[in-house]
């Protein structure tokens, strides 16, 4: 289990850097400030819910109550972003790709 938390841990900070970069290219900069604000309360309220499901389920069914919400929750998620990618892909295509700090 430690090595599977350790996993999902590592995945944590290049999936917020990804939310930022699809952030930055999807909002205008005059509104960058409210679409950086919206995703930190979405993780929070995200963490809430989660919490507040995940809790009554432990309490019922046990440890796998916890697992069958998060893996409920991820594909809950893949089903989100399958409905909304032709969406982020057509606010994204107009914005040119910026270059690289290195370049």
């Amino acid at each position: 289990m430690a090595i599977v938390i350790l996993i999902t841990g590592l995945t944590c900070a290049p999936t917020m850097t990804n939310v930022n970069v699809i952030i930055q290219q999807s909002v205008s900069p005059a509104k960058l400030t409210e679409g950086l604000t919206w995703m930190s309360t979405s993780i929070s309220l995200g963490v809430s819910l989660g919490t507040a499901v995940a809790g009554p389920a432990i309490d019922a069914i046990g440890a796998r109550g916890g697992l069958f919400t998060m893996a409920g929750a991820g594909w809950a998620m893949v089903l989100l972003m399958l409905i909304g990618l032709p969406a982020l892909r057509k606010s994204t295509a107009d914005t040119p790709t910026p270059p690289l700090p290195l370049d």
